[in-house]
């Protein structure tokens, strides 16, 4: 009984140790906590301590300011007084001006009422002009009479009068002469505008022509040089030297002028193209057209029998010339001549097999060169 009262106490001492522990456990949680909370303090009272400085720095500088705004206070109060006298005088000026204006309006009402007074009696003797004279105010003063005045006043009665008794002595005159006058007058008008206008068109076309004119004959005298330098070289290759130019015979004038051709195949001068060969002339002919073809590429040309006046070197010289253009101008050429047959691609015949019945033949040079394997 002893061994289990002492266990009872042991387990009791026990218990009481555990309760111990855990009060233990407790308090030093609460110890950590509280060192927590004290190292957050002394954070807050740096954070504090800081911010404590900086406001008494800006209560310095808001003392800094509060001294300046006083001192423009005090600015604005002796301001204030200055701007109060100078109210003071702009009244007394304001008072006067007052015055003034009740003044100036007395005498723009007096103005007033006796402009229109004015104004009735120009209406009156505007009404007796129309009446009297059958004219307006504007037709009146149009007519630039001098005004009247006391000097003249007496003498321009006397031609008042007199006129009146020529115009009785004239008699009545027809009203509708006025307005056929108008009619006639706005039609004169009209043809008046209408000719101004054609007159600026007319010198509007004229200056166009001019210009045209001026780009063409600049444009024309400029084809001519390239004209007459390709007909050079081309009458030299053709003719295997010798000199050819065309030239116009008034440069004054080159819009209506003539050109001249003037050529000397080598070893000859000649004064005329007439005294060359038929050959000599249909060569010069076939210089001239490949000059033009120079300046003026055509993408084909047609020739029908240009070289049957020349003998066969001739021809076969105007062949090779013509297969040199053909890379970049077509030609189709009619011709009976064998050396110009003998450069073409394409040979198109006309056969007539049976009367009245034509056939065309076609042959292709290259495909019969292909199929050959010879160079024709």
């Amino acid at each position: 009984m002893e061994i289990v009262g002492l266990s009872k106490d042991v387990e009791s001492a026990e218990r009481d140790l555990d309760f111990r522990n855990s009060q233990k456990a407790d308090c030093a949680d609460q110890i950590a906590q509280t060192e927590n909370n004290i190292a957050t303090f002394k954070e807050n009272i740096v954070a504090t301590t800081e911010k404590i400085s900086e406001s008494s720095g800006k209560v310095l500088e808001m003392d800094a300011e509060l001294a300046k705004k006083s001192a423009e206070r005090d600015t604005a109060n002796a301001d204030s007084i200055s701007y109060e006298q100078k109210l003071s005088k702009l009244n007394l000026s304001l008072q006067e001006m007052m015055r003034a204006r009740e003044i100036i309006s007395n005498e723009y009402t007096k103005y007033e009422s006796r402009m229109n007074e004015l104004r009735a009696d120009q209406d009156r003797l505007i009404n007796y002009l129309a009446e009297e004279y059958t004219l307006t105010f504007s037709e009146a003063e149009a007519l630039d009479y001098p005004p009247v005045t006391a000097e003249n006043r007496p003498g321009i009665y006397a031609q008042l009068n007199e006129l009146k008794y020529k115009l009785r002595g004239i008699g009545s005159v027809d009203p509708s002469t006025i307005e056929q006058y108008k009619s006639v007058k706005e039609s004169y008008d009209e043809m008046c505008v209408n000719f101004e206008d054609m007159e600026k068109s007319r010198a509007y076309y004229d200056e166009t022509v001019n210009n045209l004119e001026a780009n063409m004959r600049s444009k024309f005298v400029e084809v001519i040089a390239e004209i007459n330098e390709a007909f050079q070289r081309a009458f030299s290759e053709l003719f295997g030297g010798g000199r050819a130019e065309v030239v116009l015979t008034d440069m004054d004038d080159v819009l209506h002028c003539g050109i001249d051709i003037n050529v000397a195949p080598p070893g000859k001068i000649i004064k005329s193209l007439s005294l060359l060969s038929g050959g000599e002339q249909a060569f010069i002919s076939i210089a001239l057209v490949f000059a033009l073809l120079h300046v003026n590429p055509s993408p084909f040309c047609i020739f029908d029998e240009i070289e049957a006046a020349l003998d066969e070197v001739n021809v076969a010289m105007f062949a090779n010339y013509i297969k040199k253009y053909s890379h970049h101008t077509q030609f189709i050429t009619i011709t009976h001549r064998r050396g110009t047959m003998e450069v073409g691609d394409t040979l198109y015949g006309v056969t007539m097999a049976e009367r009245g019945i034509s056939r065309v033949l076609t042959l292709n040079v290259n495909e019969v060169e292909e199929k050959l394997g010879v160079k024709l």
